[in-house]
């Protein structure tokens, strides 16, 4: 009986391409599992601590403490807006804006580099600093923080609110990353604005620090959650454009909010067609 000699070598190249797709995807499953990561920078007169926190691939938030010694070790806290584009990590905050660094992610560790030698301020404000390095951390859940404080927390019944909690708002309705929440936000954030019209400025303080293409995002989306369950609570005789203006006097009336208006109003009525007891 003759043997086909390429069997045997066929065989192993599967089995080696069988153990590096397992590999590769259990290196993936790990680089998923990861979406926080931490580090910290000592100089000689100033601390800082990093938090870079992933809701999804490529957006999520950065947060800075930074304690200095010729302050009396004051704590100065600063929140970004961080995306990721292939290698380059983009920070909006409200007062430094479109900050650009290379980052570099592996398994349980990232690193982040000044794109050019000047200190930036930020991150980098400080010649003697040349890479940031950052340690993966595991999290159960990457909405867990959002969950707590927003859903399950006090925010649409307190009269002030912290800027975490503004920020996780804004950065849920820019990524959106689990619907199962739409429901509770939405009817949170319209009883929210008619009660304290005030916190609006929250909202509109934590879109600023957005870029421009990802603030208009985040601003319709949020604007959906709004006028979705405000048609909910109006009778089908009232749901007109101009009363929504006056239940909510601080939005100016835009064709965004109108084209929102419109859709929604349309959604309801076939919603309530298809089920009367709505």
């Amino acid at each position: 009986m003759r043997t086909n000699k390429w069997i045997p070598v066929a065989l192993a190249i599967n089995i080696i391409m069988l153990l590096l797709y397992s590999m590769g995807s259990q290196a993936a499953t790990l680089e998923k599992d990861i979406n926080s990561y931490v580090g910290e920078v000592k100089l000689s007169d100033t601390r800082m601590s990093i938090r870079l926190t992933f809701d999804d691939a490529n957006i999520g938030t950065l947060k800075i403490s930074r304690w200095n010694k010729r302050l009396g070790k004051t704590k100065i806290e600063e929140s970004y807006f961080a995306s990721l584009e292939a290698d380059t990590l983009t920070l909006a905050g409200e007062i430094f804006y479109d900050i650009k660094y290379l980052f570099k992610r592996e398994k349980e560790r990232s690193y982040i580099y000044a794109i050019n030698d000047s200190p930036d301020g930020v991150l980098f404000y400080d010649k003697s600093i040349r890479r940031i390095e950052l340690k993966g951390k595991k999290e159960t859940n990457a909405d867990s923080l959002f969950v707590s404080r927003i859903i399950d927390g006090d925010f649409f019944d307190q009269e002030h609110s912290e800027e975490q909690d503004y920020n996780l708002v804004i950065r849920h309705c820019l990524s959106h990353t689990d619907e199962s929440y739409d429901e509770t936000l939405s009817e949170g954030l319209c009883r929210m604005l008619q009660k304290y019209p005030q916190k609006i400025e929250g909202l509109r303080k934590a879109l600023k620090r957005l870029p421009p293409k990802q603030r208009e995002m985040a601003n319709y989306e949020m604007m959906v959650l709004i006028v979705s369950a405000w048609m909910m609570g109006q009778d089908s005789d009232s749901i007109e454009p101009k009363s929504f203006y006056h239940t909510y006097p601080f939005f100016k009336k835009t064709s965004m909010i109108d084209k929102i208006l419109m859709e929604q109003k349309l959604q309801i009525h076939f919603l309530r067609i298809a089920n009367p007891q709505l």
